[in-house]
């Protein structure tokens, strides 16, 4: 049910690793749950994806979009069943 409601609701997740940045940057945008080197985020509209994009390019921030990473997916489908998420 979790892959359904990724993939159906949000248009894109990004991927980026934790340790890069401030994260401050991202401190306005929906987190997903994501192992402890990465930082995943999750866009509901083509709107907040370019908002995330282009503040990522600004910032020189090196990141992975996808609509279907399975790290990330597996880890939010472990921590929406109450399983460890393996997130810090």
């Amino acid at each position: 049910m979790l892959r359904s409601r990724l993939c159906c609701l949000d248009v894109s997740l990004f991927a980026i690793t934790a340790y890069c940045f401030d994260e401050k940057l991202l401190s306005g945008f929906r987190r997903l749950a994501a192992p402890a080197h990465l930082i995943a985020l999750s866009c509901e509209s083509a709107e907040t994806e370019r908002k995330i994009t282009d503040l990522l390019q600004e910032n020189d921030v090196n990141y992975k979009r996808s609509n279907n990473d399975i790290e990330i997916l597996y880890t939010n489908a472990k921590a929406a069943k109450g399983g460890n998420s393996d997130a810090e």
